[in-house]
């Protein structure tokens, strides 16, 4: 077998299967001084190619982030400039109806 036939065979296998269902990442966000760090946080979360949505809250001193299946938890805890952010809990999105 050729190598391109084998890296097209790869290819093809990926893009069939896809990245999985969404994820849910709750970060452990500190740091934070007020609510006006929210958006800017969520801001930073939602630069993130895959996440769907991102969540913050200051009093909880969290974010909560669904992103597709593919996306890994440490690029989201690095795109978090300013702040000590943490992963908490990766679960499986529930189907969206």
């Amino acid at each position: 077998m050729k190598p391109t036939l084998a890296l097209t065979a790869v290819v093809l296998l990926v893009v069939a299967c896809g990245p999985g269902p969404d994820r849910i990442v709750v970060l452990d966000i500190e740091g934070t001084h007020c609510t006006a760090c929210e958006p800017a946080i969520a801001q930073m979360l939602t630069g993130v190619e895959g996440v769907r949505s991102a969540t913050v809250s200051h009093a909880a001193k969290e974010a909560v982030v669904v992103c597709a299946g593919d996306v890994d938890p440490a690029d989201l805890v690095a795109a978090v400039v300013g702040y000590q952010a943490s992963v908490r809990e990766v679960k499986v999105a529930p189907p969206s109806e």
